[in-house]
């Protein structure tokens, strides 16, 4: 009578009025989201112990990209002893890269990562005047009014080279902006010879990267 003991670490047992035995166990509560109970313990209640980076209720591993929402910046879930971060990386946009568009800088600080989209062909739209040069012979029309629209696709397109080390294989893949969806326009050329030349061209309205064709 009196006599306690304990069945594993979370039960106790009592025994009361002769035979009459009483046990109660203790209650756990659940860890938080992105924990789970140690496997080894040495009490009833193991400790916690983080799985991963959370955010926005989702759990991320070690090692997997974290969305971020900061431009020109990437995020993974990084493991350090026994706790997990969302470490975050700038990307650096270097503005005389070939993709950028001549005459063209970036004054927004910290820049803006370009994307492959639909860009002016100049900035000023006077430059435009005698883009479109057709020669007939001796004859040579031009556009003698500027076009606003005239634009191009530009902007970076990833290219990757990829080694599967069990397969012993490699392989590579290049993407460029193009066009995924253009209207025609037309415009007017004076000719040196007094007529008029209607000249059509292709306006992009949006740009994608895609496989790159021509032998690029």
């Amino acid at each position: 009578v009196g006599e306690t003991w304990t069945d594993g670490f979370c039960k106790h047992c009592s025994c009361n009025n002769g035979s009459n035995i009483m046990c109660t166990e203790h209650y756990c509560p659940p860890c938080p989201l992105g924990e789970e109970r140690s496997q080894t313990s040495d009490s009833c209640c193991r400790k916690c112990v983080p799985l991963g980076c959370v955010l926005d209720s989702h759990v991320y591993k070690a090692g997997e990209m974290v969305p971020s929402s900061k431009k020109c910046y990437t995020a993974t879930c990084e493991r350090r002893n026994d706790t997990f971060m969302i470490h975050e990386r700038q990307i650096y946009c270097n503005t005389t890269l070939p993709y950028c568009l001549p005459g063209v800088t970036v004054t927004v600080k910290p820049p803006i990562c370009r994307t492959c989209s639909p860009q002016l062909v100049a900035a000023n739209k006077n430059d435009t005047i005698g883009y479109f040069t057709v020669s007939l012979g001796n004859v040579t029309c031009q556009n003698k009014e500027p076009i606003p629209d005239l634009k191009q696709c530009g902007g970076y397109c990833g290219s990757s080279f990829l080694f599967a080390e069990m397969l012993k294989t490699s392989d590579s893949g290049c993407t460029c902006c193009q066009p995924s969806r253009a209207i025609s326009r037309s415009v007017q050329l004076h000719c040196s010879d007094g007529e008029l030349m209607t000249k059509y061209y292709i306006v992009p309205e949006t740009c994608s990267c895609m496989p790159c064709s021509g032998g690029i």
